[in-house]
């Protein structure tokens, strides 16, 4: 995404980078917007602190295997 595009977003629109950013999908030049973002805005700050505990938490739960049809 263009830098001058991304001073536009509203929180919405950058708390849905914050799931792409946990992905590691997120361009240098949209991580550094983000992150400014972030610095200002307690709201998308808690977001993300929400969902990398999240992340966290799936992270340690054992592997399941998909139960078998029939």
């Amino acid at each position: 995404m263009i830098l001058l595009e991304m001073e536009l977003l509203s929180c919405a629109a950058f708390q849905e980078l914050l799931s792409a950013a946990l992905d590691d999908e997120l361009s240098p030049d949209e991580r550094i917007r983000l992150g400014r973002h972030l610095v200002e805005c307690s709201q998308c700050r808690l977001l993300q602190f929400r969902l990398e505990r999240v992340e966290t938490g799936f992270a340690h739960l054992p592997e399941v295997a998909p139960p078998t049809p029939g």
